[in-house]
């Protein structure tokens, strides 16, 4: 490439980072004014401050992964600086998922009452765009590390707290009911979402499978087979047919321990 060339290459460059640095700085504006909003814990509406927070969060990841883009493609290297920042933003999105909405599932899927009552506006569908968005920006980070042993751990406790958001924020007692009638008119809007959560469970599932080949650890399979159950209830009461490939693998896992 001519000088003349790289001149202008990163002439662009900066343009870019000025441009998405303006973008950065007006979402932490609003991040600020949405973090000092009064609410206590309890309120109802702090839900959905979370919700909005989280948001702002997942934009500020995208745009950090956009400028680290365009900085791998100047310098032929990532940028630690932009790594650094959103594996910030993502500890602070599963903490405030884990503060907002609860850590603990139920394999019964019903003891969700509480999260259900706080969470009335959120509908099936911004909750799909929701974790289509966390699902999308996790891996998109992830990919930007060097897979180590250490950040491997951290990826899936990451993925495995947003299982936990996952199962919290979902009305399965709801969803179950109508996707055993084709004719609801939220069939094909619950389907999508059901099958957007199996996705999840799966990908989640072979993480821990994943990292038990990494360390051994007992602990990882334990999660696992805890993942692939409540995967198997879900898919079970929401009326899919050939449960084989689950109970195989259940079985298989269970020999590790």
């Amino acid at each position: 490439m001519s000088a003349n060339s790289e001149y202008i290459k990163k002439a662009r460059f900066i343009e870019d980072i000025q441009l998405e640095s303006s973008q950065i700085k007006t979402i932490l504006e609003q991040i600020q004014i949405l973090e000092t909003n009064p609410l206590s814990k309890q309120d109802i509406e702090s839900c959905y401050i979370a919700i909005a927070l989280i948001t702002q969060y997942l934009k500020l990841i995208r745009l950090y992964i956009s400028i680290n883009n365009k900085y791998q493609s100047v310098f032929n290297r990532n940028s630690e600086e932009y790594l650094d920042q959103m594996r910030k933003y993502f500890i602070f999105i599963t903490q405030k998922m884990k503060a907002s909405f609860g850590a603990q599932v139920s394999i019964s899927l019903t003891q969700n009452t509480k999260f259900l009552q706080q969470l009335k506006k959120l509908t099936p569908t911004r909750l799909l765009h929701l974790l289509q968005q966390l699902d999308f920006s996790l891996l998109s980070v992830k990919k930007l590390y060097h897979k180590t042993s250490k950040y491997n751990v951290v990826h899936v406790n990451t993925y495995n707290d947003i299982i936990g958001f996952t199962l919290n924020a979902s009305n399965f007692k709801e969803y179950f009911s109508i996707i055993r009638n084709l004719q609801h008119p939220q069939y094909e809007e619950i389907r999508e979402l059901l099958n957007f959560i199996i996705k999840l469970l799966d990908k989640c599932s072979n993480m821990w499978m994943e990292l038990y080949t990494l360390n051994h650890s007992k602990e990882a399979i334990q999660y696992g087979i805890k993942v692939l159950e409540q995967l198997e209830n879900i898919m079970r009461l929401s009326n899919h047919e050939d449960l084989s490939e689950i109970t195989r693998k259940k079985n298989s896992w269970n020999r590790y321990l």
